[in-house]
């Protein structure tokens, strides 16, 4: 085993795409990972997306233990609040490794911003607020990194739209020079000590994945390859990586989770309603509402009225929370729905239910319901409870999670009622989603005892891999072994 860890993340990667492109010889770099480490699946969290997964990642908890669910949570009002790193209890790997006397540097990371200070360098990554925020430590370093790396963004800034094909080639150019930017980023730092830990995390795959993903199917669209070509970007620096530093560094490389196809989108706070679990308030401006919605007033026709006006690349340019906020005055909003009688709603990304009271009956009864009436979608389904083996759920975790087809059906955001129908083609013109496996790679090859990893392994194998000890509270456990080696199903290549 290596003295040194460098942690290579790629957000979203997904080896359905890697090892056949690998293959054909479009990725050297992943191509000697196949071929010379130790390459699996990981899975991911329930639900596998990013504000779930990289807290699990980081920590060695589950959700059931952070409470994210998704980038926002419903706050005691009803309000739509952001989840940021400052809301996490638990210490990031690198916060033990750093307090041990390890030197640390991490660039781009997702949900950590805010930061705690370490013992080394860290860039803060996706949630961070823009660069006029305190997004590097030390902040002596700031004015050299702007100078450096004017170009470089937290988030896309532009939002795709099928009224205006302008949008999605600003939005690939942005893409590609996300993943050139944070590799230049990635070797500014990696140069400027001799670190211990170096951690880098790339979102462009990402990105480009959920908006591009349907131009693989077409040959003659100027975005056919718009993935691939991203991938290359990260794969030229992992070969360099793994050619150049793997004599003196473990290579760690990680996804969150996987990608794929995304057919529809499913608003189920209407199934909710028709079942007799939601109810709204009776007042006027609600009423209004509710006509408003059946006439068609809701996100789904604002965004494409916003498209056809050309308005939908600027509203990138808006923060999310400002944006939610500004439409959940216009529509049908959490803040709308009567809570004394509604014992049931949806929210988030993945849609989880969340039950206004612990009812066991009630979680049995609805359970039943939506295995009857998604059979033909549903590919699992199950309390919480049963997911995260525990009977104590923070407020911020549903009480059902599901998935249908496998996440290429998939609730839209966070507005409560965002189209008049159940199922609707996705209003956020994405045509990629996430999917449960992510990758894990190991290089040079390294002795495993865990062969079925999952995202709490992360942590612990880190620590393990310094030899540091695991906290009691890490659920998972570490991947390696120096003292035995086991033979393992790899990647078919």
């Amino acid at each position: 085993m290596k003295k040194k860890l460098f942690f290579f993340g790629i957000d979203s990667a997904t080896w359905d795409l890697i090892v056949p492109w690998a293959k054909a010889g479009k990725l050297p770099g992943f191509w000697k990972l196949l071929k010379q480490g130790s390459t699996l699946d990981l899975r991911s969290t329930m639900p596998p997306i990013t504000p779930v997964a990289w807290p699990t990642a980081m920590t060695g908890v589950s959700p059931a233990v952070h409470g994210f669910y998704d980038f926002y949570r419903l706050d005691a009002s009803r309000q739509i609040t952001v989840n940021l790193a400052s809301e996490l209890s638990h210490a990031f790997f690198w916060d033990i490794l750093s307090r041990a006397g390890k030197k640390i540097a991490v660039c781009n990371l997702p949900i950590t911003y805010p930061f705690k200070k370490v013992n080394g360098i860290m860039i803060s990554g996706l949630m961070t607020p823009g660069i006029k925020a305190d997004f590097i430590k030390p902040k002596s370093l700031k004015p050299e990194f702007l100078k450096r790396f004017p170009k470089f963004h937290f988030a896309p800034g532009t939002k795709v739209s099928k009224n205006d094909p302008k949008s999605y080639e600003l939005r690939f150019k942005e893409n590609l020079e996300d993943a050139r930017e944070t590799a230049r980023v990635a070797k500014w730092l990696f140069a400027k000590d001799d670190w211990d830990l170096f951690a880098v995390n790339f979102m462009a795959v990402d990105h480009v994945q959920h908006f591009f993903w349907e131009f693989m199917d077409q040959p003659n669209s100027p975005y056919h390859d718009a993935i691939l070509k991203v991938y290359q970007i990260v794969d030229q620096y992992l070969l360099e990586v793994l050619t150049k530093y793997s004599d003196q560094y473990q290579i760690m490389i990680f996804s969150d989770h996987g990608a794929g196809k995304l057919e529809k989108t499913v608003f189920l706070n209407h199934w909710l309603r028709e079942k007799g679990y939601l109810y709204f308030k009776n007042t006027p401006l609600v009423l209004m509402k509710r006509l408003l919605t059946n006439l068609g007033f809701n996100p789904e026709k604002l965004i494409g009225l916003a498209s056809k006006l050309g308005l939908v690349r600027k509203a990138g340019r808006i923060k999310m929370q400002t944006r939610n906020r500004f439409l959940n005055k216009l529509i049908l909003s959490y803040a709308d729905l009567d809570w004394h009688k509604t014992r049931a709603y949806s929210f988030g990304m993945y849609g989880g239910i969340f039950l206004t009271q612990k009812n066991k009956k009630l979680l049995t009864e609805i359970l039943t319901a939506l295995r009857q009436d998604f059979k033909k979608e549903l590919t699992f389904v199950d309390s919480s409870e049963n997911i995260y083996q525990t009977k104590v759920l923070p407020k911020t975790i549903p009480n059902i999670q599901f998935l249908l087809k496998e996440g290429a059906i998939v609730s839209t955001n966070i507005y409560a009622f965002s189209g008049n129908k159940l199922f609707t083609d996705p209003i956020t013109n994405k045509s990629g989603e996430h999917r449960i496996n992510g990758i894990l790679g190991l290089y040079p090859k390294t002795d495993l005892k865990v062969t079925k990893p999952c995202l709490e392994d992360i942590t612990p194998t880190i620590l393990r891999f310094f030899n540091e000890p695991v906290p009691d509270y890490c659920l998972g456990q570490a991947i390696i072994d120096k003292a035995e080696s086991l033979s393992i199903d790899e990647i078919e290549i």
